[in-house]
């Protein structure tokens, strides 16, 4: 006879991308074969972040916050970090934490460059706020452009507001 697989429950968590702290939680699974009620215990590296996870189903993962994705999620946006735990019987499940940007919005008075085309042709204008209802930051910049469509490989400009 077939083992009968386990059941999983709790299999979601959702973490903000600016939190440092360690998100803890605990996943329950249900088996009626005698001994496999039990997660195999182990620690997973997913894509943002590593999922430790206990027998009892207990875990704790933590978001690596320096990641370019993570760092550069724009308020509101989501990414997913899907991790597969598994039971003693050989049961799997995908464990889904939800990370939503904070911090970083685009549009409005807020602390990110933004280049902006203000007319026909390959015209732009950068505006940077400094605080809510900051100036706009003036000075120079400078731009290294790489175009993929031709055989340049790289044109430098310097702008100067």
């Amino acid at each position: 006879m077939e083992p009968t697989p386990a059941v999983f429950f709790d299999l979601t968590a959702a973490v903000a991308s600016d939190t440092a702290e360690v998100l803890t939680g605990n996943v329950s699974v249900i088996d009626p074969d005698e001994g496999e009620a039990f997660i195999v215990m182990s620690t997973i590296m997913g894509t943002f972040g590593p999922l430790s996870i206990m027998e009892d189903g207990s875990w704790t993962y933590t978001l690596d916050t320096a990641n370019e994705v993570i760092a550069a999620l724009i308020n509101g946006k989501r990414e997913t970090d899907t991790i597969i735990i598994e039971t003693f019987d050989g049961t799997t499940a995908e464990f889904v934490i939800t990370i939503t940007g904070v911090g970083v919005d685009i549009g409005g008075a807020n602390n990110v460059a933004v280049v902006i085309d203000t007319g026909p042709g390959d015209t732009g204008e950068l505006r940077y706020a400094l605080g809510d209802d900051g100036p706009l930051a003036q000075g120079e910049i400078e731009v290294s452009v790489k175009r993929l469509d031709d055989d340049l490989d790289k044109a430098a400009f310097l702008f100067v507001s």
